[in-house]
């Protein structure tokens, strides 16, 4: 099939690409490995809102070091959208994050907040940003098509209190539940957020720089649990 990208003619036949360069598949559409990028092509009849041309270049040209954008659009022959490029991060997962020092690991949620407040300053809301799917970690955390995209004016107030459902939601709920039943994971959580209010903490990422002492990530976790449990 034959796309335009960048004002160039470029041949793509998703159908028919390597098993090895698929990468996901959505309510969208299907997403591939091509080069140093992912592309995400859109289904004939998507199950969700699209992003539309406008809206991809205008967030193209929005520089995010955590949340991967779009880079490219991808164009029939009558111009219109059929998907985007975003960059691709491998994925080397969970582990590999939750194992980093402390400070790296509190600088990358930081960097992510920073996309996130970016964001929020052009009026962009990400709706899906606790949906642990789109995830990946490659030393630090990236989000990839985090969602639904959206314009509101209030996008910058709103990003914040999603940033915070992001941490206990998948940061902090992710690793919980690996070693907990669902029982323990909600009493832990629940004293992990009583703890915030109590202590007048802002934010879930202020509450972690102070009380997260520990070398990492999963020595935190283990003492949380180990609180309260007993």
């Amino acid at each position: 099939m034959e796309y335009i990208v960048d004002g160039k003619k470029v041949r793509y036949n998703p159908f028919h690409m390597k098993k090895s360069s698929f990468l996901g598949s959505g309510l969208e559409g299907k997403c591939y490995k091509v080069g140093s990028y992912a592309v995400k092509f859109y289904s004939r009849f998507p199950r969700k809102m699209t992003l539309t041309k406008e809206v991809a270049l205008q967030m193209s040209n929005i520089e995010t070091k955590r949340i991967l954008l779009p880079l490219k659009v991808l164009l029939n022959k009558r111009h219109q959208m059929q998907g985007y490029y975003t960059l691709y991060v491998e994925n080397l997962g969970k582990k590999s994050f939750y194992q980093l020092e402390r400070e790296q690991f509190l600088e990358e949620l930081k960097l992510l907040k920073e996309d996130l407040s970016l964001l929020g300053e052009n009026h962009i809301l990400l709706e899906d940003l606790t949906e642990e799917s789109n995830t990946v970690f490659h030393n630090g955390i990236y989000l990839v098509d985090p969602g639904s995209y959206s314009f509101d004016p209030l996008a910058f107030l709103k990003n914040e209190a999603l940033f915070n459902e992001y941490l206990e939601q998948v940061i902090l709920g992710m690793k919980i539940k690996r070693t907990c039943n669902r029982a323990a994971t909600k009493k832990i959580l629940s004293g992990i957020r009583q703890e915030r209010m109590l202590q007048s903490y802002s934010s879930m990422l202020t509450f972690l720089e102070e009380k997260m002492q520990e070398e990492n990530f999963n020595v935190y976790i283990k003492k949380k649990i180990k609180e309260y449990s007993d």
